[in-house]
């Protein structure tokens, strides 16, 4: 699920930055963190 926000959010940002590739690149990684950081604070 945040893989696929992660990827929406990246290819907005990529339209916006005139490169599409980094975008969704850069929301992959983001969606990685936000998962990574959400399933931190329970263990």
């Amino acid at each position: 699920m945040h893989l696929v926000i992660g990827t929406a959010l990246g290819a907005a940002l990529g339209v916006i930055l005139n490169n599409i590739v980094v975008g969704i690149v850069a929301g992959i990684i983001l969606a990685l963190l936000l998962s990574v950081t959400k399933r931190g604070p329970r263990e």
